[in-house]
């Protein structure tokens, strides 16, 4: 009897020990999502300056658009994690669609988002 007691201990054992390393490995999946979400944004909100047109970027006239940019941890759970990049301003749409500053950004941190997630879990 002792043996079955002692299997079951031992196998409740390893399922929490599995279930610990998971949820360290979901927190650091989500800090490293979260980091290269602020990157995006950063990046977004980068090089708006006077020439701006000329690097098919959009001009900065009040800066609302450029303050407005902003990013969130938006969902974390075992399926999936994921960062919303947003700028919730009226025209940040009609910007995007002429001089694109939100999708540049997401893309130009594809790599990075791989490196984050790969050291993460190292």
């Amino acid at each position: 009897m002792a043996d079955k007691f002692t299997t079951v201990t031992g196998i409740q054992q390893v399922i929490n020990n599995l279930m610990l390393k998971q949820s360290k490995f979901l927190r650091a999946i989500a800090e490293a999502v979260e980091k290269v979400s602020v990157d995006v944004a950063n990046n977004a909100k980068a090089g708006h300056g006077a020439d701006a047109h000329a690097q098919g970027r959009y001009r900065n006239q009040t800066g609302n658009l450029t303050r407005s940019i902003t990013q969130e941890l938006s969902k974390v759970d075992y399926e999936s994690v994921e960062a919303t990049v947003f700028a919730p301003t009226d025209y940040a749409l009609a910007v995007e669609m002429r001089y694109p500053f939100l999708w540049p950004a997401l893309v130009g941190n594809e790599e990075n988002l791989k490196r984050r997630i790969t050291e993460s879990l190292a």
